[in-house]
């Protein structure tokens, strides 16, 4: 689950700016005379100014909701990140945050900056891992 938690997390930071702006679109056409249309006459097929302004509203909750789910995954993984030391996040953020192509040649790039061997980098990936587990799940899993 962390692994996985820490390569979605820049989508995850990403989409809070993304319904951000959607957030203020609505909120623009909800502000605006009959909920952005124009006039009292439908367009064939448009519907009533009413079904707009509620589609509108409907809208506006479900993108609040997925706003508030987004900030607190991201405040829970930025939480999770903030206990480890420099070493261990630059780990995590570089063998899973930045999603690479290849797990391995991130450790390589990992052991070139902190000048350690393959296998301390993944000691290394394994305490960090754990201490991240801890601080943002509360448990292990075993």
């Amino acid at each position: 689950e962390a692994t996985e938690d820490l390569v979605i997390y820049k989508a995850r930071k990403a989409a809070i700016e993304n319904l951000q702006e959607d957030l203020k679109m609505i909120e623009s056409k909800l502000e605006s005379p009959a909920g952005g249309t124009y006039g009292d006459t439908p367009v064939r097929g448009s519907g009533s100014p009413d079904d707009k302004i509620v589609g509108l509203i409907d809208r506006k909750g479900r993108i609040e909701d997925n706003l508030n789910d987004a900030k607190k995954f991201c405040n829970g993984i930025e939480r999770g990140l903030a206990i480890l030391d420099e070493e261990h996040r630059l780990i995590l953020q570089r063998m899973y945050i930045d999603t690479p192509k290849s797990i391995r040649d991130a450790a390589l790039r990992v052991g070139d900056l902190l000048h350690v061997d393959l296998s301390t980098v993944y000691r290394m990936r394994y305490d960090a891992l754990y201490r991240f587990t801890v601080a943002r799940y509360g448990y292990i899993n075993k």
